[in-house]
């Protein structure tokens, strides 16, 4: 079977690589993720030998958007495990996808435990 793209025609073996990759990209996405919920880990992992340490991913993983960041703390609010159930509506109020803010919280949570 071919399959008709913009750009031309692609078989089945060429999706089947696309599958491959996609696949392949979310595991180390799993893996990287791991470790950038204990960035003081990442560094001198064997298993993520990237550039500069990191401090890119770490940097990008634990940004906030400033609209995510005015919801999840603004007001005086406290970030409480029951306040999670809540988010879907910080994610339609934004327009920010849901598993964004999801991780935004979640990286709150995690630096508000360490201080």
């Amino acid at each position: 079977a071919v399959v008709s793209t913009q750009s031309g025609h692609y078989g089945r073996d060429d999706r089947v690589v696309v599958d491959i990759d996609t696949r392949d990209q979310f595991q180390t996405f799993e893996l990287l993720e791991g470790l950038l919920k204990k960035p003081q880990s990442f560094r001198p992992s064997p298993v993520a030998n990237v550039p500069n340490g990191g401090d890119n991913l770490i940097q990008l993983y634990y940004s906030l958007d400033p609209e995510v960041a005015r919801e999840l703390v603004g007001k005086g609010r406290k970030i409480t495990a029951k306040f999670r159930k809540d988010l879907d509506s910080i994610y339609e109020k934004t327009g920010i996808p849901l598993k964004s803010v999801l991780r935004q919280y979640d990286n709150i949570r995690r630096i508000y435990r360490v201080r």
